[in-house]
């Protein structure tokens, strides 16, 4: 999908860059599959990430995280 992603010249979105919640084991985890998702899409796209800020803030740290990312 990220080889489809970059050939095409419209702006899209990656979603589930998660993966269902299988890529939350840690912090660590978390931070590669952003970085894996910034590495692998265009400048001009964008990710949707699904969130469950029921015992973490993850609104926080998944914009922080993606600030720091796509600089």
């Amino acid at each position: 999908m990220c080889a489809m992603i970059r050939r095409t010249r419209k702006p899209c979105l990656a979603f589930k860059i998660l993966a269902a919640g299988r890529r939350c084991g840690s912090p660590e985890d978390v931070r590669r599959a952003f970085e894996f998702a910034f590495q692998n899409i265009k400048p001009t796209d964008g990710v949707i990430v699904g969130m469950y800020p029921r015992y973490t803030d993850q609104i926080t740290e998944n914009v922080r995280l993606a600030r720091e990312l796509a600089a």
